[in-house]
Parts: C-alpha cells; sequence; structure tokens
C-alpha cells in the first residue's frame, strides 16, 4: 500500500509540473501573439501614414498628365519631372511575415 500511496504520489507531482509547465507556455504564447499584433497595428499605422502622404503627390501627378497629354511639344519624361516622378507608398509587411511561417 505504501508503494501506492509513493507512486500516486509521484504522478501527481508529474501531472502538476506539466499543467504548469503547459500554463507558461500558453502564457508565453499569448506574450508572442500579443507582440506580433502590436508590432502589425504600428506597420499598417506607418503604411496608411505614407499612403495618405503620397495620395497628393500622385493625384499632381494624374492632374499634370491630363494636361499635358495632348501637348506634343513635351515628352512624358519631362511631365515626370515636372512632378518628381511617380512616388511609391511603402508597405511594411515584415510583422505579416514573421507571423505566418
Amino acid at each position: 500500500m505504501e508503494f501506492f500511496k509513493e507512486i500516486l504520489t509521484i504522478i501527481v507531482g508529474i501531472l502538476i509540473a506539466l499543467y504548469i509547465n503547459n500554463w507558461n507556455e500558453n502564457r508565453k504564447d499569448a506574450n508572442y501573439i500579443n507582440k506580433i499584433f502590436v508590432s502589425i497595428d504600428k506597420e499598417l499605422i506607418e503604411s496608411n501614414d505614407d499612403i495618405k502622404k503620397k495620395m497628393p503627390q500622385q493625384q499632381t501627378l494624374i492632374d499634370t498628365l491630363g494636361f499635358y497629354k495632348k501637348n506634343d511639344t513635351i515628352s512624358i519624361f519631362d511631365v515626370m519631372m515636372k512632378v518628381n516622378g511617380v512616388q511609391i507608398p511603402q508597405i511594411r509587411i515584415s510583422s505579416w511575415k514573421a507571423i505566418s511561417s
């Protein structure tokens, strides 16, 4: 009977250790996911800000191209130089890549 008490004590100890380990792993996973979400949110805000910054420049390009489209005396290169070229917003996706892998 003493043998079964010791075995039961060991089994209960192992189960408690497994429960604590599982709880700790879940806590670490939740912290990691939270950090990823914060990073994704930051990247979305930065990308949105960059898009808002580039929109007027793109509209200027569209308006300028529309203005000069029937003018054969000015080249597209010269038109692009007038509006400082095509401005492409930087879309940040490194956090998305991190979570997808």
